[in-house]
């Protein structure tokens, strides 16, 4: 253990600070804020630094406004699509598949270009007469479909352009951009009716809103990756709700539906500050980072816990274990809404323990935070009659089922089917994702028990040292989730386990914590499921009406609250 990195670099848009890797920093949740330790921060939360100034590019604001923003994350799913080579517009995926369809060989960029513009001319000229015009005003240049082939250009702004270009490829062109019925030119498009108008018009009026905003704020107009400063009025006001003196509607825009998912200002020295990127420093970093002051005191950059108490900046603070149960149990909430799913192509295959809700749930997140393992397939695991399985799909077929649930999500079919008004299971979801953002153990308990359960099965072949090597690595996972207060066990629901009382959880618990310290696991334990009052006050958090969380209570089964 002597080489383990013992120091650990934090990058925000404002600041790169060095902590041991223990040091605890102030992390936001909502309106509050929680300890976690340097290690187990993560890109995208918000770190208290101080004494920063905030340096943005165009494309870090995009990234925010992916992460943050609903409106726009959804017009953006709209236009883009994951790939097995990454996201691509729907467009690049469509002419790439027509390119290719005409050849038999791999074919080169002006290849493809070459093609496209052959065929799109070809059908072109069917459709003058129908809009009225000389057929060669739809004519594009190579260079307008290089920009197509290469994403520069999302959509052609003339829809009539895009209704010619599905005569290349009908059916594939429908699976991506919906009915042609969707495709009218509309000048208040319905993102109902209309979603891929809707979308692409919402889509360019916030990135020409961005553009009119940076132009007043460039660094430096020479770089070719633009960066710029937050404004100096926006920053000086504090805790204001909205900006008014001083910045143009443009500016305005930016800053409260932009900048805020970046960077939120507490006072004129402390703010809450996006992470880029956490890092480990290398054995010859550490070696020359030859300051010998106390580095969690340094006067800029992000802030040790200890030097900068919660109170004096009249921010409340959450736990992160309170963080981590609420988590969990709109985790389990979601498994009992999509139990009812199924995963088409696993017909073979007995219905999981519990129901289909949990690989399921697997896949819609999988998909939409691009963890899969392989660019060729996507494996969920399974429980058959308390035997592991593992389902593989394609990835391109689990996106396809993704969106198709994501489609169920958005129409409110998913809260019809279980009896609940239309935008629950979104409200619940997103409250999901929130809390797994900032949840600190949540992934650390995850590998912590599939580590525990893999001793179980090999005890009596593992070799000597292996075992004890393994052993220590699962103890030190246990201490780690213990400085949060958790417990590394989790319990969410007890009657997937035979567990209906208070006796039965008990001996529950007991047995299984005497196996599994039988076996050196001598931090083994249980945390307990959770109470009514507990499930009842997460979905409050949601903003769901007091008739949706009985509802959503009777769905989690009240058979669960062993109290």
């Amino acid at each position: 253990m002597a080489n383990y990195p013992k120091l650990i670099r934090i990058h925000t848009y404002g600041s790169k600070t060095i902590f041991p890797r223990k040091t605890w920093v102030w992390c936001r949740f909502g309106d509050s804020a929680f300890r976690k330790r340097a290690e187990d921060v993560k890109p995208g939360e918000r770190v208290l630094e101080r004494g920063t100034k905030i340096h943005l590019s165009l494309q870090d604001i995009k990234k925010a406004l992916l992460e943050e923003e609903v409106t726009y994350r959804t017009a953006h799913h709209q236009l883009y699509i994951q790939t097995p080579n990454g996201e691509k517009t729907k467009l690049q995926v469509f002419l790439e598949n027509v390119a290719q369809d005409n050849s038999s060989a791999q074919m080169t960029r002006k290849e493809r270009v070459e093609e496209i513009q052959k065929r799109l001319n070809d059908v072109s000229k069917q459709f003058g007469k129908r809009f009225g015009q000389d057929s060669k005003l739809l004519f594009r240049s190579e260079s307008a479909i290089g920009d197509w082939l290469s994403g520069e250009t999302v959509l052609p702004r003339d829809f009539r352009v895009l209704r010619i270009l599905r005569k290349l490829g009908p059916t594939h062109f429908d699976s991506l951009f919906g009915k042609p019925s969707e495709l009218k030119e509309k000048s208040n498009p319905d993102p109902v009716q209309h979603p891929l108008k809707w979308a692409h018009d919402h889509w360019s009026n916030v990135h020409a809103t961005l553009m009119r905003w940076a132009e007043g704020n460039k660094l430096d107009p020479k770089e070719n990756e633009k960066e710029f400063e937050l404004p100096e009025d926006a920053e000086s006001e504090g805790k204001r709700k909205k900006t008014s003196s001083g910045m143009d509607a443009a500016r305005n825009v930016v800053y409260e539906r932009l900048i805020k998912n970046i960077v939120e200002i507490i006072d004129t020295e402390h703010k809450f500050t996006r992470v880029k990127a956490v890092e480990f420093l290398k054995p010859q970093e550490e070696r020359e980072h030859t300051a010998k002051r106390e580095v969690e005191s340094l006067p800029r950059g992000v802030v040790a816990a200890k030097n900068q108490p919660l109170d004096e900046l009249d921010v409340p603070e959450t736990q992160a274990r309170a963080i981590y149960r609420e988590h969990l149990g709109m985790l389990d909430i979601i498994t009992k809404f999509l139990n009812k799913e199924r995963i088409p192509g696993a017909d073979n295959v007995e219905t999981p323990q519990g129901g289909w809700g949990e690989p399921v749930g697997d896949l819609l997140r999988i998909i939409e935070e691009g963890k899969h393992t392989s660019h060729d397939h996507i494996s969920l695991p399974i429980f058959i009659n308390g035997k592991p399985q593992i389902i593989k799909l394609t990835y391109e077929y689990g996106q396809e089922l993704a969106q198709k649930l994501r489609q169920k999500i958005e129409s409110g079919k998913i809260d019809e089917e279980n009896g609940v008004s239309k935008g629950t299971f979104r409200k619940i979801y997103d409250r999901a994702k929130e809390c797994g953002r900032a949840d600190p153990v949540y992934e650390l308990i995850g590998e912590h028990n599939r580590s525990a359960a893999f001793i179980g099965r090999t005890n009596a072949t593992a070799t000597k040292q292996g075992r004890k090597d393994e052993v220590k690595r699962i103890n030190d996972l246990a201490e780690q989730i213990q400085d949060y207060d958790v417990i590394p066990g989790s319990f969410a629901s007890p009657v997937n386990f035979g567990v209906k009382t208070k006796t039965s959880l008990d001996a529950y618990m007991e047995r299984n914590t005497k196996i599994m310290r039988s076996y050196g696991l001598r931090l083994w334990g249980f945390e307990p499921p959770h109470s009514h009052a507990e499930m009842t006050q997460y979905l409050e958090n949601t903003g769901l009406s007091q008739d949706d969380i009985r509802k959503v209570i009777h769905i989690f089964g009240h058979e669960n609250f062993v109290e």
